[in-house]
């Protein structure tokens, strides 16, 4: 299903909207480490595949926000319930864990 909706390859230009650039150090000396951000988009177009007759968004990224610290572990435990409610299945386990089970066991 992924391939009905495209991303585009642009960052917000200024630096307010694009939180990247502030871990530029971090990307480049741990490349494997995977970050957390919160991401605000729409769609920056919409073409219609003729072939597939079909309506294909494009996503636009228009602010970015890198999430570290304690409030990184609260977003991965966020992003954990909404990937398992999405799909019913629960994601892999990661540093921070038992975060998840705490969060399962305050939410029963």
């Amino acid at each position: 299903m992924s391939a009905t909706v495209r991303l585009s390859g642009k960052l917000p230009k200024d630096e307010d909207t694009n939180g990247l650039d502030d871990l530029h150090a971090e990307l480049v000396d741990d490349p494997q480490y995977l970050h957390l951000a919160v991401v605000w988009f729409d769609a920056s177009k919409v073409t219609h595949d003729v072939d597939g007759h079909e309506d294909v968004p494009t996503v636009r990224i228009r602010r970015i926000e890198p999430i570290t610290g304690v409030d990184e572990n609260q977003l991965r435990v966020i992003a954990a319930k909404a990937f398992a409610e999405r799909t019913g299945r629960r994601q892999l386990p990661y540093e921070g864990e038992e975060a998840l089970e705490l969060f399962d066991e305050g939410h029963q």
